[in-house]
């Protein structure tokens, strides 16, 4: 296997962030991932009534503060059937609160009953987002608008439909560091005139080897 490789092409149903060496990204890392794949060869769709054409296996985060990330990849093939032209079907990837996090439309033109060699077109669906449970399973639901839809499972020879979800630990603000305080006589210290002390004005400043107080040099500004 190379690293070519998409997640989405792994065969395993749930990968341990042990193995996923060099995924992480500043401010956040991969937790877990859950990959579920489309039973059988393929299915289809002639309607427009939405139907649940995938769910994902449920993820348990390791945190309530944790994100998910959701890919969800489609192979399909749009048929015209017997009596479409440009058939059309929809997909709309929704989260365990049944809210739409994305949504996609495929449309083919010209194809008929008498034009149905294999047009395989790949869809992806994707979503970063904080989930309400710390349980989550999100879901693809699809129709058909127009002729038939046929989507392509994990036994088939031609494409393959799943969703990967994907924990993504919570992002943790840099803290800025704490302004150091001057200590004792080094502080600091402005005038009434604006002139800039270094120190208290009776402590002795060595300067090209001559000895001057801040308060002599502060006089000798003034004059400038």
């Amino acid at each position: 296997m190379t690293k070519a490789r998409t997640l989405a092409d792994f065969n395993t149903t749930s990968i341990p962030a042990s193995v996923i060496t060099g995924l992480s990204t500043s401010g956040g890392k991969f937790k877990q991932i859950v990959k579920t794949d489309l039973a059988g060869s393929s299915v289809d769709k002639t309607d427009n009534t939405p139907a649940t054409l995938l769910t994902s296996t449920a993820i348990t985060l390791s945190s309530a503060s944790n994100e998910l990330l959701i890919e969800a990849k489609i192979s399909v093939d749009l048929r015209g059937g017997a009596t479409h032209n440009n058939p059309e079907g929809s997909f709309i990837l929704y989260d365990g609160d049944d809210n739409v996090l994305d949504r996609q439309v495929v449309y083919r033109s010209g194809t008929d009953d008498t034009n149905e060699a294999l047009n395989l077109d790949t869809i992806i669906l994707t979503s970063l987002y904080s989930p309400s449970s710390t349980t989550e399973a999100p879901y693809i639901k699809y129709w058909c608008d127009r002729g038939l839809v046929r989507v392509y499972g994990a036994t088939s020879t031609v494409g393959r439909t799943s969703i990967t979800v994907t924990e993504i630990a919570a992002d943790v603000a840099p803290t800025s560091p704490a302004s150091p305080t001057p200590a004792g006589t080094n502080a600091p210290l402005e005038d009434s005139n604006g002139f800039l002390l270094v120190g208290n004005s009776g402590e002795a400043l060595d300067i090209d080897n001559q000895t001057f107080t801040v308060a002599q040099i502060n006089t000798k500004l003034g004059t400038l």
